[in-house]
C-alpha cells in the first residue's frame, strides 16, 4: 500500500514542494538584496549553477558511500552541505552537517539512511529552484 499524504494522495500524485517548504526565504532575500539594476538575474546565475554542480555530489556521495571511499564522501557531502546554505536549501545543509558528524564520529555504517534523506530532499529543493527559473519553467 502506497503511504498516503495528509491530502490523501500518493508521494507520486502530490504537487511539488513549494518553495516556502524547502528554502529559507531570509537567505533569497539576501541573495536579491545583491541584485544589481539592470544586470542578470544574480538569483537565475546561482540558481543555475547549483543545479548544475549538485547532482554530480550526491551521485557522488551515493558511490562514495558504496565503494566505502569516506574521504571522497566526506567532501562531496561537505561541499554540498555549503552550496546548499548559500541557496537557502537549510534543512538539506543541515542533513548534510549531520552526516559529516556521523563520519567524524567512524559511523560510516549508518550512512546509507541518512544519504536516503539527503538525496529525498535534494529533489525537493531541485525542483523548487527549477520552478524559480524562467527558463526552466515548462
Amino acid at each position: 500500500v502506497p503511504a498516503r499524504l495528509e491530502t490523501g494522495q500518493t508521494p507520486s500524485q502530490a504537487p511539488p514542494p513549494s518553495v516556502a517548504d524547502c528554502l529559507d526565504e531570509s537567505v533569497l532575500a539576501s541573495l536579491s538584496s545583491l541584485q544589481r539594476p539592470g544586470a542578470p538575474s544574480l538569483l537565475e546565475q546561482v540558481f543555475t549553477l547549483y543545479l548544475k554542480e549538485s547532482p554530480p555530489l550526491v551521485e557522488g556521495a551515493r558511490r562514495s558511500l558504496l565503494t566505502g571511499d569516506s574521504q571522497t564522501l566526506n567532501r562531496a557531502v561537505h561541499t554540498l552541505k555549503s552550496s546548499s546554505a548559500n541557496v537557502g536549501a537549510t534543512r538539506l545543509s543541515a542533513l548534510c552537517r549531520d552526516f559529516e558528524a556521523q563520519l567524524r564520529d567512524g559511523r560510516f555504517d549508518e550512512g546509507a539512511a541518512l544519504l536516503s534523506e539527503i538525496e529525498a530532499e535534494f529533489t525537493r529543493v531541485e525542483a523548487a529552484l527549477r520552478r524559480m527559473i524562467p527558463s526552466e519553467v515548462n
